[in-house]
């Protein structure tokens, strides 16, 4: 991750570091923030399962509904272990993200 941060100005008043890397988590880790989003925002989920033809929706109810009763507070805080994690590594281990 050094060498993908560059310090530039932002018209002169503020320094900020600009991330320029080719990392893309993976779907499942993806899924993984969905649902812990979905969980800070509107707190468990209440909604039906999608239908059949809807397997993008399917997965990301699927990524939400499994979180059960996690407080929005706690999917907040692993939203962002989750987030420093992606940010530190690149990459994740299966069993520290669930």
């Amino acid at each position: 991750i050094q060498n993908c941060v560059n310090n530039t100005k932002l018209s002169g008043f503020y320094d900020i570091k600009v991330v320029k890397c080719v990392y893309r988590p993976s779907y499942d880790v993806m899924l993984r923030f969905y649902g812990l989003y979905k969980q800070a925002v509107c707190g468990p989920c209440r909604r039906s399962r999608p239908g059949f033809w809807d397997p993008v929706g399917r997965y990301k109810w699927d990524a939400w509904s499994r979180l059960g009763e996690m407080s929005s507070e706690a999917a907040m805080t692993a939203y962002a272990l989750l987030s420093l994690r992606a940010g530190k590594y690149g990459q994740f281990d299966r069993d520290q993200t669930t």
